[in-house]
């Protein structure tokens, strides 16, 4: 039960800013990523079960918190700029990976192009699902809470599904130097996968369903752009705790990515598994998504 502040409101204003009370959770832990298959499962389900029960919050009634948050697009574009401006001289040195960047460029508004012409609904959505923004509870190890809601708002569920994916599939950490250790695990996949469709699936419609499986690729380039970004700017956003350690990001998540490519085909069957069982009624065509994610 939440207790008001002396004031008798719900939120707290100090020099350091304006801090919302939540309700304390006792006897809960949190993961950075999945100690089990059956963990990533229930985060699915927990990330799905959100989707579903804001559904019938309408998106205009929402706030834009940080807006073009996940337009991978307007990343891209700005990653342009820092080439251009290059303040800290850091652009010779990274030539390889900005090429690999720039020959993706037209795959960059899958989901953005989508929204934006309507063929999918804008939704409220997490935005920052991250395994360690569940709670889980030390007895069950099942979820109770999710927290980190600062970033809720109107955007595409594709966003959220793509970046749950990014993170709990990768088989090593995001500042890993031996690439590789770094892929994405399909089994993993398929646990999250499952666990989200069966709690929202039937609200999702026929498109989103059907560029479900290019989500992982969408959010994966844009972290990778946003890290290579950061490291042509001087280390201005993420914090670094030692020289490089932002390349050193940007290298995990476009390894991620091109291990994603090569995985795609497999991807797709996992998901079309999945929305067979759960009779979601689409059908994948493999010809037309990976031409929607031509290089």
């Amino acid at each position: 039960m939440l207790r008001p502040t002396k004031d008798g409101r719900a939120y707290l204003k100090s020099d350091t800013g304006c801090w919302r009370m939540l309700t304390y959770v006792d006897d809960v832990y949190s993961l950075d990523i999945p100690d089990s298959p059956e963990t990533f499962y229930q985060a699915g389900k927990a990330f799905g079960r959100f989707l579903k029960e804001m559904s019938d919050v309408s998106p205009a009634d929402v706030f834009t918190v940080i807006p073009n948050f996940h337009n991978t697009r307007s990343r891209y574009e700005q990653l342009e700029q820092a080439i251009k401006a290059d303040p800290k001289g850091r652009v010779k040195d990274v030539r390889q990976e900005i090429a690999f960047v720039r020959a993706h460029d037209t795959c960059f508004g899958v989901i953005t192009d989508a929204l934006e012409s309507g063929l999918i609904p804008t939704r409220v959505c997490h935005n920052d699902c991250n395994l360690n923004n569940i709670l889980f509870d030390t007895k069950t190890h099942l979820p109770v809470a999710i927290i980190d809601l600062d970033t809720v708002m109107p955007s595409s569920p594709l966003y959220d599904f793509g970046d749950s994916m990014r993170i709990g599939t990768n088989t090593a950490t995001d500042d890993e130097k031996d690439l590789s250790k770094v892929s994405c695990d399909l089994n993993l996949y398929e646990k999250y996968a499952r666990g989200y469709l069966e709690e929202c699936g039937s609200i999702l419609t026929k498109a989103e369903l059907e560029l479900l499986p290019l989500s992982a690729l969408v959010i994966t380039s844009e972290d990778g752009i946003r890290f290579l970004m950061d490291h042509i700017n001087g280390d201005t956003y993420y914090n670094i705790f030692y020289p490089g350690q932002n390349l050193d990001r940007a290298h995990t998540q476009l390894t991620l990515l091109a291990d994603m490519e090569k995985k795609l085909p497999q991807i797709i069957a996992i998901l079309q598994r999945i929305y067979d069982e759960l009779n979601l009624g689409v059908t994948l065509d493999e010809g037309s998504i990976s031409g929607k994610w031509k290089t």
